[in-house]
């Protein structure tokens, strides 16, 4: 056991209920508004008051400042370059201004001062819902713990790879995680009314606990959490069909799987599953997909000469990607000169690490063709 947070000093909607100023003010709302908003708006409330604030020694040691989505302006938007991440972004922005218009009147109707009930301040709370809450069954937004959300994120152990014939799976990037008990975790324990958070080791004094709130790509912790990590063995990098060959695309719409979603490569390089499974069946033969389709569903290549064809598209793809936005060089120096801007560093790191997958990616492919010519030249 690490630590112990009673229910009484957690912030959750139940908090806000029992409080008679807010919880009068909600009755009028709450029909309108989810879990989150309420929440939310009671954590405006309670910074609102200042020292007279129970949770106020807790709200002073808040960041002032987040960098995830919903806190964007348009040029962060823009600054991570590729569409389906802009999109993400955007939509995380529109949705926080409809969750603040949706919840002025209530905000209005506390008598707190101005400055709190501006969209500003509504994303400052909202970021720290979003972020920092921890789960609990009795409050669909979660609760804010004291001293509980302190820890840094620690990623769950890395998923398993498609074996590549001739190739280690970790070769083309992360290197898998060492120990998959170096953090911990928490749950609420409803028998002692607190939430726990435990220690899977025994830890050292001056140690960094860290804590895993589960898998997430770059992307999604950029959306969650407002932060990337270089070496994320979770992270992904989408490749758009636009990229890959048009007799492929058809292919995946035949197939049923015209949208794509699983065009993707994982951080070191290595394709998804069903991208390698596609791949393979387009690249093989009429008659040779309908003898040996099964080997390209196991995990297994149909044949060499089918494998080099696969890589080749797969490369070109990647390459194809790259070729649209700026280089690694330029990205590096955008982070460079971006050191006041925390959401224009996070969503350049971003970009960076998409694009350092889709190198891996190219290496994976080069190396996998090399281990195919050279098979074939020399069988033995």
């Amino acid at each position: 056991m690490l630590l112990q947070v009673p229910e009484a000093v957690l912030m959750t909607s139940a908090s806000a209920a029992r409080d008679i100023v807010f919880g009068q003010a909600i009755q009028a709302h709450a029909h309108c508004l989810t879990a989150e908003q309420v929440l939310t708006a009671h954590l405006l409330h309670e910074t609102a008051r200042g020292n007279t604030s129970f949770w106020h020694p807790y709200i002073g040691q808040l960041p002032h400042e987040y960098s995830l989505m919903m806190t964007f302006t348009p040029a962060h938007v823009q600054a991570l370059q590729m569409p389906h991440a802009q999109q993400l972004a955007q939509a995380a922005c529109d949705q926080s201004q409809h969750h603040w218009d949706c919840t002025k009147h209530l905000l209005a109707s506390l008598g707190i001062d101005k400055k709190w009930c501006s969209l500003k301040a509504w994303r400052w709370a909202a970021s720290t819902v979003c972020s920092r809450t921890m789960h609990v069954p009795f409050c669909p937004a979660g609760a804010l713990t004291p001293f509980g959300d302190l820890h840094n994120y620690h990623p769950a152990p890395p998923p398993h790879y498609p074996d590549i014939e001739g190739m280690d799976a970790t070769s083309g990037g992360a290197e898998t995680q060492k120990d998959d008990e170096d953090y911990g975790d928490g749950g609420y324990h409803e028998a002692f009314q607190e939430y726990c958070l435990y220690g899977r080791k025994r830890y050292a004094k001056g140690e960094q606990v860290f804590l895993c709130y589960g898998k997430y790509t770059n992307l999604e912790l950029l959306e969650h959490y407002g932060f990337t990590l270089a070496d994320n063995p979770h992270d992904q990098a989408d490749i758009p069909l636009s990229a890959f060959p048009e007799s492929f695309t058809a292919y995946l719409t035949q197939q049923g799987r015209g949208g794509g979603r699983h065009c993707f490569l994982h951080c070191n390089g290595i394709p998804s599953w069903a991208l390698l499974r596609d791949l393979r069946c387009f690249a093989a033969k009429p008659a040779e997909r309908k003898r040996l389709g099964h080997l390209a569903v196991s995990g297994q290549r149909i044949s060499a000469v089918g494998d080099l064809r696969v890589f080749g598209i797969l490369k070109a793809a990647c390459e194809a990607v790259l070729a649209m936005y700026t280089s690694f060089g330029h990205d590096e120096e955008v982070l460079k000169q971006c050191t006041a801007d925390a959401c224009m560093q996070a969503a350049v790191s971003w970009r960076i690490a998409y694009k350092r997958c889709l190198h891996s990616g190219i290496a994976v492919a080069e190396q996998a063709s090399q281990e195919l010519r050279q098979h074939a030249r020399d069988p033995a």
